[in-house]
C-alpha cells in the first residue's frame, strides 16, 4: 500500500522516488492537491501505521493459500451432514495452525 495514496488519495497529485528501505525522496506535491503537503513526520506515522497493519493481518494471508477452494467450501454446506462436518475439521485445522 503506498502511505502517500493513503494520505491524499489515489487521484495521483504527487510524483516521487522511494529509496529500497521505502523512504519517499524528491517528493513533488502538485499544486492542484486539495490536501497538503504532508511533513515527514506525517508520512513517517502513516507508513509506521501500514506496517502495523500489515503484521496484524499476517495470519490472514498465510490462511489465504492454505483453505480449501471456496467452490468445495460452498459444496460441501450445500450437502451438508458429513461433508459439512469434515470441511469444518479442515477450516478449524487452517485457524489453529494459523491462529490470529
Amino acid at each position: 500500500m503506498d502511505a502517500l495514496a493513503v494520505y491524499a488519495g489515489s487521484d495521483n497529485h504527487y510524483g516521487c522516488g522511494c529509496e529500497e528501505d521505502g523512504k519517499i525522496t524528491n517528493l513533488d506535491w502538485h499544486s492542484d492537491n486539495p490536501k497538503a503537503k504532508p511533513t515527514t513526520a506525517e508520512l513517517d506515522t502513516i507508513i509506521s501505521s501500514i506496517k502495523t497493519e500489515y503484521i496484524r493481518l499476517g495470519y490472514s494471508r498465510a490462511r489465504a493459500g492454505i483453505y480449501p477452494p471456496i467452490g468445495d467450501q460452498l459444496d460441501a454446506l450445500w450437502k451438508g451432514g458429513d461433508d459439512a462436518t469434515a470441511m469444518k475439521v479442515i477450516i478449524d485445522k487452517v485457524k489453529s495452525d494459523n491462529p490470529k
